[in-house]
């Protein structure tokens, strides 16, 4: 025997392995191999030499979930090929419970368009390929790992890949939205029936785009802006704080018809919770200005904004300085009876700011060089307003406006006199605010 470790060694140098040694035993006694001959090191490069199986492919598994021990769940492996194509055999996928190896029971093999694979499987040249191997396991806890054998020619490769089970979410029937039969609104509101509209506009501004359908509950929607009257009574109650110094407030006397103006988000957020309500997303106030699936350019239809609005509808129209009584022009009016979306003041929403639709919202962040905690947000305002060409952007014809798709941002510490608010009711609603501390 010796002679023919001499002749090995000769062939391939003094530091041929035990492992080498243990395989030419083998073969000559007839046993299997289980793992390929490899060159010996490269003693005059002074390195080992690379593996001739790990250069073929390389055989990796990931890391799954699933939420039910009972059904067939997925255990991924990617399959990675060097210069040459390599024919690859799925073999055995083992289960490791309390250091002990159980046979899992293999099913369908699929890549990730979903398309079945057969347990053996011809990979081209430089490819990546991600296997998702169904088995069927036993009950398991919350964390195992799984051993996915490949086999490629002589050579064997195992694939450690793990698998954690979730807890099964209780599956939650949906509540029908309500209905305009089974939607009673209080006094001073409007029954807005739900629907699906097109909401957007590809001849307005980028932040418009793009055009996509939504659906929308129903609801109930003041009939007018919030007046300076009823912002009163949640002042006097505690819960609101009185507006900035520019609004028309503190001659309220005089002006207890007009929409209150000069409050931040926060303030009209906290009135409508006073009342049980809430500020309307976006897209209910859309859909309201739209008049549902009728697809207005305006509140009151497609004709351009003329006089009778609380606007300037036409350059020759005489500049208005302050908000108007509210609903007192009625052909601002909405398929619904709703008032004053298409002027006099614009109106917040509960919805943050988003450059279009494509794009993710706004979400409060700290404020720069604030203390700790202070949180700015952007919010969405629509509706058109009183100041006409003053708050429009340059280039933009007052027409634009009023538009039922028009949208703008803004801080929600902010308060403007041209800014006020409505409030909408369903089942969704806040509870009714506590009086303030």
């Amino acid at each position: 025997m010796r002679p023919l470790f001499a002749g090995a060694e000769a062939l391939y140098g003094a530091a041929m392995s035990d492992r080498i040694r243990r395989s030419i035993l083998a073969l000559l006694t007839g046993a299997l191999v289980s793992s390929p001959l490899v060159p010996a090191p490269d003693v005059s490069a002074g390195g080992d030499a690379p593996d001739p199986c790990a250069a073929r492919l390389r055989w990796v598994g990931e890391r799954t979930t699933f939420a039910d021990a009972s059904a067939p769940t997925e255990v991924v492996v990617v399959a990675e090929t060097g210069a040459e194509p390599v024919e690859v055999t799925l073999g055995r996928v083992e289960l490791a419970i309390d250091g002990r190896a159980r046979n899992a029971r293999v099913g369908r093999v699929t890549d990730d368009a979903g398309r079945r694979q057969p347990r053996r499987i011809r990979l081209a040249p430089h490819t990546r390929t991600r296997l998702h191997v169904r088995v069927t396991v036993p009950s398991l806890g919350d964390h195992y790992p799984f051993t996915v054998e490949a086999r490629a020619g002589t050579c064997r490769y195992d694939a450690e890949a793990y698998v954690r089970r979730e807890p099964v979410a209780p599956v939650v029937e949906p509540t029908p939205p309500p209905t305009l039969e089974t939607l009673v609104c209080p006094s001073g509101m409007v029954s807005i029936p739900g629907g699906t509209f097109s909401m957007g506009s590809e001849d307005g501004l980028p932040e418009e785009l793009p055009v996509h359908s939504v659906t929308v509950s129903s609801f109930c929607m003041d009939r007018t802006e919030v007046t300076i009257e009823a912002y009163a009574a949640c002042v006097t109650a505690g819960v609101c704080l009185a507006p900035a110094a520019e609004s028309t407030w503190y001659d309220r006397r005089t002006y207890a018809g007009h929409p209150i103006n000069s409050v931040d988000h926060t303030s009209a957020t906290e009135f409508c919770r006073f009342l049980g309500r809430r500020l309307p997303t976006e897209e209910e106030w859309e859909y309201a200005a739209r008049g549902g699936d009728a697809q207005r350019v305006y509140p009151w239809g497609d004709q351009d904004p003329v006089d009778g609005l609380c606007f300037r509808g036409q350059p020759t129209s005489p500049s208005r300085f302050m908000p108007c009584p509210a609903g007192a022009f009625p052909a601002d009016v909405n398929r619904w009876g709703v008032l004053d979306l298409g002027a006099n003041l614009a109106e917040w929403t509960s919805s943050g700011w988003s450059s279009d639709y494509a794009s993710p919202r706004s979400t409060p962040v700290q404020s720069p060089g604030a203390p700790a905690g202070t949180l700015t947000a952007m919010y969405v305002v629509r509706g058109g307003n009183f100041l006409s060409d003053a708050v429009r952007p340059p280039g933009l014809p007052p027409r634009h406006l009023p538009r039922a798709a028009r949208r703008v941002p803004l801080v929600h510490v902010a308060s403007q006199n041209h800014i006020g608010f409505r409030c909408v009711s369903d089942d969704r609603s806040a509870p009714p605010a506590r009086r303030r501390r």
